[in-house]
């Protein structure tokens, strides 16, 4: 047998209105593989969010974006990695 390892980049954030955090984000990109990649949502105050939902669609869209950047950046780096 042999020891077989991976690295990623991870990303969390919290949609936060009032002090009071409504939903969290996390996010984690595989450095050796970075096509693979996923984003979860979680749903910690439900009345918040119902009360909020505009201000969490765009929370985690926002989230989403710098989650996609960050594997454009990785994806790129690979690619050039293969091409030295």
């Amino acid at each position: 047998m042999a020891l077989t390892t991976s690295r990623s980049i991870s990303l969390s954030g919290q949609s936060i209105i009032n002090g009071i955090t409504v939903e969290t984000y996390n996010a984690s990109v595989s450095e050796t593989n970075p096509e693979s990649m996923y984003i979860n949502q979680s749903t910690v105050n439900h009345e918040m969010r119902k009360a909020n939902r505009a201000q969490c669609r765009k929370d985690r869209d926002e989230f989403e974006e710098l989650a996609y950047s960050i594997q454009d950046e990785i994806i790129s780096k690979v690619a050039t990695a293969k091409e030295d």
